[in-house]
């Protein structure tokens, strides 16, 4: 029977080191409390302590915005939230590997919805919308992908309302890539009393008067009306709705 023992001692190394790694790999975050900083400096901090998983809170005796966030190998990971002086949550986001994914949501000190957004790697992604006091739609955002079948370049559409539900604004802007290693200046449109449409031209010193039958009016205001649905059925219909896949 002592031949045997050594596979025996062997199984129980096994299993004690299987144990083991799932208990690390199941470890809670560490909770630790620091001085406000960026967030991401904040990692590094933590990690710099020995500290792989951390649960950071901000000192609630600061001046500042209180905040918590999770890091992981010195990255943000996680949840972050942030809050006004109040106590109310003012901003709600997620980080993946230290960059924002997910829903980001932004409130004031009352609690009321100011924006609502998806970042993706980093980068914001579908819809971004914006809310007056009231809940009303204030300022709408759709990213718009790179169309390799038509050769549509990535680009940003936004449209803006006043309290009274006018059109107050619409741009069009393209982000900062490869192809344009510079954020271009959005072309913007503003909307007048009368519902013309003042529009620069292809030269910025120029400016051009639309009217409806323009086909550059008609392109903004059904680009607007996209925009204006889409934001409708982003808040009430789907709250994971995102425009474009």
């Amino acid at each position: 029977m002592l031949h045997k023992q050594p596979s025996r001692l062997r199984a129980v190394t096994i299993v004690t080191l299987v144990v083991a790694l799932s208990a690390c790999a199941h470890a809670k975050p560490q909770s630790l409390e620091l001085a406000i900083m960026p967030p991401s400096k904040g990692c590094i901090k933590a990690k710099e302590s020995g500290i792989e998983h951390a649960r950071i809170t901000s000192p609630k005796q600061s001046m500042l915005p209180r905040l918590t966030y999770s890091c992981e190998d010195g990255k943000l990971s996680g949840e972050q939230i942030v809050y006004h002086s109040n106590g109310n949550v003012k901003v709600r986001q997620t980080y993946v590997n230290g960059k924002l994914n997910g829903e980001v949501l932004r409130f004031d000190n009352q609690g009321n919805l100011n924006l609502r957004q998806f970042y993706v790697g980093g980068r914001m992604e579908g819809l971004a919308v914006a809310y007056h006091k009231d809940g009303k739609v204030s300022r709408v955002t759709i990213y718009q992908p790179h169309d390799k079948r038509s050769d549509v370049q990535e680009q940003y559409f936004t449209a803006s309302w006043d309290k009274y539900g006018n059109l107050t604004m619409f741009a069009i802007s393209h982000p900062k890539t490869s192809k344009h290693p510079v954020t271009e200046i959005p072309k913007i449109c503003i909307v007048n009393r009368d519902g013309s449409i003042v529009f620069p031209s292809d030269h910025s010193s120029t400016v051009k008067l639309l009217r409806p039958g323009d086909s550059e009016y008609v392109f903004i205001m059904a680009k607007v009306a996209e925009l204006r649905n889409a934001a409708d059925k982003f808040k009430v219909d789907n709250p994971q709705f995102k425009y474009y896949n």
